[in-house]
């Protein structure tokens, strides 16, 4: 059985000097202003098999991977941080990342 880890990863930024682009940027979670990325990694070949595009920080790595809905191959096992717990995909063959 295929067993991969999907997880979000955050890095700081300069902070933006107009009002509207900190309010974007700002991570409560970090209590500073980054930009997020969520990957999917395979746990056997430990590759890099899926990277989002870059967000903001305030959007949440739930959502994001909702917008996106990456498809995964029927019987995969997920390992997900508690952000994403009730994140569960549609398995697709059509589609797969896998």
């Amino acid at each position: 059985m295929d067993e991969a880890a999907i997880d979000g990863t955050e890095r700081r930024r300069q902070r933006p000097k107009d009002n509207d682009e900190q309010k974007k940027y700002y991570s409560g979670k970090k209590r500073t202003h980054t930009i997020k990325n969520n990957i999917i990694v395979t746990a056997e070949e430990r590759k890099v098999k899926y990277q989002s595009k870059t967000y903001e920080g305030e959007k949440h790595d739930k959502k994001i991977y909702d917008e996106k809905s990456p498809a995964f191959p029927e019987g995969i096992v997920l390992n997900k941080d508690t952000g994403l717990q009730e994140y569960e995909p549609k398995a697709e063959k059509e589609r797969c990342l896998m």
